[in-house]
């Protein structure tokens, strides 16, 4: 089932049209006008589930990290710009600090980028695959593997 408006193809389903090719995945794209209303079921009858999204630059808040002492939280700020810049200075440090808090998503990510950015592949797919099922509601490893 694929309904989008008659305008354009969103960017992430000319994305993942790239990757998947046509007929490899399924989206649907609403909007608030007038007919959205006539949308209640799918292909099969079952009822269609609408979610919305908010898009920020802000960063998003995390608890976890929130709760963190604050020396970490500005150690790990500082990572997110060396994982672009310098990430073979990143690793050691990100790989320590995933041993003391392996519960923090967003440091797989950033073991991820770093290894994107260093060239290994075959590692950075082993990171994301990991990160994945440590955290499969990961909003920045899902969107990681749809670009992957």
């Amino acid at each position: 089932m694929k309904v989008a408006p008659a305008t354009q193809e969103p960017p992430l389903a000319r994305l993942l049209t790239r990757r998947l090719g046509a007929d490899g995945f399924h989206y649907l794209a609403v909007s608030d006008g007038p007919g959205v209303a006539a949308l209640t079921a799918g292909e099969e009858g079952e009822p269609l589930a609408s979610s919305r999204y908010e898009i920020t630059a802000e960063p998003l808040p995390d608890p976890q990290f929130e709760q963190l002492p604050a020396a970490v939280q500005a150690r790990i700020n500082e990572l997110h710009g060396e994982c672009q810049e310098l990430p073979w200075k990143a690793l050691p440090d990100l790989k320590a600090l995933i041993e003391q808090y392996p519960d923090l998503p967003l440091l797989y990510n950033f073991w991820y980028v770093a290894c994107r950015k260093l060239g290994e592949d075959a590692e950075a797919l082993r990171v994301l695959q990991q990160m994945l099922e440590r955290f499969p509601d990961y909003l920045f490893g899902r969107m990681a593997l749809a670009s992957d």
